[in-house]
């Protein structure tokens, strides 16, 4: 995922493609609404936040000033923030603060790794890419992959740690 996307690369025809913006920021969102609220809300709830957020952005997109990721962190905390005190649920403004400043600070710090992660993903063949794509990115099992690729589940394990092993070695190559 480019973590410096500007708002003009998802216009078309003057309005967001949203549909690119769902696919590349909803496994990042999952993750903040997950980070924030561990088990405090009900899947039903985060699932709430993350597509109310989408509906936001779409209502507002001649309103966006930012790029589209701070736009969306933003609204997300806002959503979060709404649905807890609407549950009643208290909870310490400065862990909170903490905890999004530290999120932060792992994004932009970890933002030229995920580049180099994303090279790395890059010169692999297109059954590991969709391995990756698929276990890492939507969450998908050994054997749903297995299933999906008709591939061994034992192929798929393999291939699995290959591709870690590889990118091990050229992340810490890199780091040098």
């Amino acid at each position: 995922m480019n973590e410096l996307k500007s708002k003009e690369e998802y216009l078309q025809n003057e309005k967001f493609d949203m549909e690119n913006i769902v696919k590349e920021y909803t496994s990042f969102l999952n993750s903040i609404i997950n980070n924030k609220v561990n088990s405090t809300l009900s899947l039903e709830d985060k699932e709430e936040i993350l597509t109310d957020a989408f509906f936001i952005l779409w209502k507002n997109q001649e309103k966006v000033t930012t790029t589209i990721k701070a736009y969306l962190v933003g609204v997300v905390n806002n959503l979060i923030k709404e649905k807890l005190k609407k549950n009643k649920i208290t909870y310490d403004i400065d862990e909170y603060q903490n905890s999004i400043d530290k999120l932060c600070n792992n994004i932009f710090e970890d933002s030229s790794r995920f580049e180099k992660v994303e090279d790395i993903i890059r010169e692999f063949k297109d059954v590991d890419k969709k391995i990756i794509r698929l276990f890492y990115y939507e969450d998908k099992s050994i054997k749903e992959i297995s299933k999906m690729l008709r591939l061994s589940e034992s192929n798929i394990k393999i291939r699995l740690f290959r591709i870690r092993k590889i990118m091990k070695k050229k992340l810490k190559v890199g780091d040098k």
